[in-house]
């Protein structure tokens, strides 16, 4: 398409041509990534699944806290979606101080921008329940925003599931319409990891025309026409010989690259400057390519904690999963 947008006649020339204008490849990159999404998109799927974040969400533990996983989230539908329907059923149930995590992920950066706004035109209130509407949407002019409460609950994250490590201990992972665009080896290790993430007892829903493949006897069919599967109680600790892609990011890998052409030095503040520091600015610290801490400025113990096992100045290991990612 973007050949013959361009009357480009061979793959070499557009090769040559994409090498020397940088906005070409994100044209095409913007082209690859289908971002066709909207709230509650299939209802009839979003029945289902709304019936399952129910069982979530009436769980005995009044505090458990529920983690979802929306993988390929595009501009933020889906997982906001998810998110209301969680927070409707949590404090229809009383249980408005439970913590929940709704982790986004897609390759779009330019996506995630969008969707971490939370707003959107108000055409989209067409797709959304109306009692949904009046607690968790506020309208402003023309368009809509997200309760900051739905919000904060959203955490959205460029992500490759191909070669990225997954989440972890997580209640709902919802992977619609994506593993089609995969070769079948991909998808098998994809869905491999989506068993290494669930909690026993965890669902997983996909796309209409997807499938589970080799993954079939794990999970046991909970809406076979909406293909939601519930994992099975006795594929709990599946995934502790499993092999993850390595716990870097792609960010992380391009920056160890680029350390390993040039060994860069560490650049010490003055005293001036870290009395400057220590006075205006928040608590940070300095990394290095290999994410390694090379300097701390103010109270960071409040939000860092060395890790029980062997000593590192890797700052990754000290944070948080979520802040982590």
């Amino acid at each position: 398409k973007r050949m013959q947008m361009l009357e480009i006649p061979s793959r070499d020339a557009f090769l040559k041509y994409l090498r020397s204008n940088p906005e070409a490849v994100l044209e095409l990159q913007r082209d690859l990534c289908i971002g066709v999404t909207s709230f509650f998109r299939d209802s009839e799927a979003f029945a289902a699944l709304d019936r399952a974040i129910g069982e979530l969400c009436n769980a005995d533990e009044p505090f458990k806290s529920i983690r979802c996983w929306s993988v390929g989230c595009s501009t933020g539908q889906e997982p906001y979606s998810i998110a209301l329907l969680l927070r409707r059923h949590l404090d229809d149930a009383g249980r408005s101080g439970a913590e929940v995590k709704v982790f986004a992920t897609d390759v779009d950066s330019t996506a995630l921008r969008t969707a971490a706004l939370g707003r959107y035109p108000a055409s989209v209130l067409d797709d959304i329940p109306a009692d949904l509407q009046t607690r968790y949407l506020r309208r402003i002019d023309d368009t809509v925003e997200v309760d900051p409460r739905v919000r904060r609950s959203v955490i959205f994250s460029l992500h490759d599931i191909t070669r990225d490590p997954p989440f972890s201990r997580i209640d709902l992972v919802v992977c619609r319409n994506l593993l089609i665009y995969l070769q079948p080896e991909f998808q098998a290790r994809v869905l491999r990891l989506f068993r290494f993430s669930l909690r026993a007892g965890g669902y997983l829903c996909l796309g209409p025309s997807e499938g589970l493949g080799d993954s079939r006897d794990a999970f046991e069919d909970v809406d076979a026409r909406w293909r939601l599967f519930r994992m099975r109680d006795d594929e709990a600790g599946w995934g502790a010989n499993l092999v993850l892609p390595r716990g870097k990011t792609r960010l992380a890998r391009e920056q160890s690259i680029g350390a390993a052409r040039q060994e860069r030095t560490r650049a010490t503040p003055d005293r001036a400057l870290q009395q400057v520091l220590a006075a205006y600015a928040p608590p940070g610290v300095v990394v290095d390519h290999g994410h390694r801490i090379v300097l701390s400025f103010g109270a960071v113990n409040d939000y860092l904690e060395m890790p029980v096992g062997e000593a590192t100045s890797d700052v990754l290991a000290m944070v948080p999963e979520d802040v982590a990612v």
